[in-house]
């Protein structure tokens, strides 16, 4: 994976979020990262970022709620599902869809299936960029 990705973190889970940020870092992509999902909304409003890993299961607002209200202001930006539970993405099929989330990660998976999951990103951000230049011409 050549191209650098601008990558926001949302877990609840500190010890989780600081591994998969050293090593999508130390993989030269630019990382945040907040435990916080109220938060995540100020950074989301405030920065640009190719792609955004939220937990599923949260305090305060679940990720779906938290999703549900990213797309109210941003309907772009790739956005992946963290879960521990890989029935919850089997559950939840019609929201995904309605959504528009790019993909899972599973907590536990390992950085192998991660490194798959940005690459199915990074194509989907260099289609939406192409997209973007052709409608500019």
């Amino acid at each position: 994976m050549s191209e650098t990705l601008k990558v926001l973190l949302v877990d609840d889970q500190i010890d989780f979020l600081e591994p998969i940020a050293f090593w999508m870092k130390k993989r030269g992509h630019e990382v945040e990262m907040t435990h916080d999902p109220l938060k995540a909304f100020d950074i989301i409003r405030k920065k640009s970022f190719d792609v955004v890993f939220v937990d599923f299961k949260m305090p305060v607002i679940s990720g779906f709620e938290m999703i549900e209200q990213v797309r109210k202001f941003n309907k772009t930006v790739a956005i992946v599902m963290v879960t521990a539970h890989a029935d919850d993405a089997i559950a939840h099929q019609n929201k995904i869809r309605d959504l528009n989330i790019a993909g899972f990660f599973s907590k536990m998976g390992g950085f192998g299936e991660l490194e798959r999951v940005l690459d199915v990103v990074l194509r989907g951000v260099e289609v939406g960029k192409a997209k973007k230049r052709l409608n500019q011409n």
